[in-house]
């Protein structure tokens, strides 16, 4: 019962990468950018669901679960970021120094 709130967030997380961030407007037509960035949103929200399970089988075993906590987090910090187009606005930068 002592890890019902860090279930409440990773699935959050899964949740945001699986389904809201892959959201499209009705009546936009994804383009193709979109179509990768919601590939990258899938990978992450499934490595977010593996990571809980995994979680959870370590927990259940007395086993540690930090490196699962981890593994999603980062797939979660990925698809957060490819949402917040980071690497695009930081090669737009890169290429304004130039």
């Amino acid at each position: 019962m002592h890890h019902v709130g860090a279930i409440i967030l990773f699935a959050m997380f899964a949740i945001f990468a699986l389904w809201l961030f892959r959201l499209t407007a009705v009546e936009e037509q994804p383009s193709d950018d979109k179509g990768r960035r919601n590939k990258t949103y899938m990978v992450c929200g499934i490595v977010i669901v593996v990571c809980m399970a995994w979680a959870g089988i370590n927990d259940f075993n007395g086993k540690p679960i930090f490196r699962p906590e981890s593994f999603a987090l980062i797939a979660f910090a990925v698809s957060w970021l490819v949402k917040g187009y980071a690497l695009r606005t930081i090669m737009h930068k890169v290429r304004s120094l130039y």
